[in-house]
């Protein structure tokens, strides 16, 4: 193989690698576990739209995070870890919103998901691992 040809699959390789690092990364799920607090309470978590960003110069990660539950008390508001939104007349929640985290470096980041109800006692917990 040539000079010209170890060149131009270099250029490639650099071009491949940084439309890679620069592509949104894969998110994480974990199912909720339940403190007993309420007896039918299930849920889980994910993580999606995972970016790389930088302010101020600090690198650090920014995605999306979805928490579902169902088996809570209907009508009633409940605090995650992305904010307080209500339950449907049938006791579901979707709460949704973006959270920062992850300076780098370490990689893995544990991120710690949590549902409170609206007398403060904690109803769902779980550890999202992200890479």
């Amino acid at each position: 193989m040539g000079p010209m040809k170890r060149a131009q699959l270099g250029v490639l390789f650099l071009v491949v690698g940084a439309l890679f690092a620069a592509s949104p990364a894969f998110g994480a799920s974990v199912k909720l576990t339940s403190t007993g607090v309420e007896g039918n309470a299930s849920g889980q978590a994910h993580l999606s739209q995972v970016k790389l960003i930088g302010i101020g110069g600090i690198d650090h990660y920014a995605g999306t995070l979805t928490i579902t539950c169902d088996g809570l008390t209907p009508n009633a508001q409940y605090t995650t870890t992305v904010g307080t939104f209500p339950t449907t007349h049938n006791g579901t929640l979707k709460a949704q919103g973006e959270i920062h985290f992850g300076v780098l470096p370490p990689l893995p980041t544990l991120i710690e998901v949590d549902v409170y109800n609206g007398a403060g006692q904690l109803v769902l917990w779980g550890t999202l691992r992200y890479k």
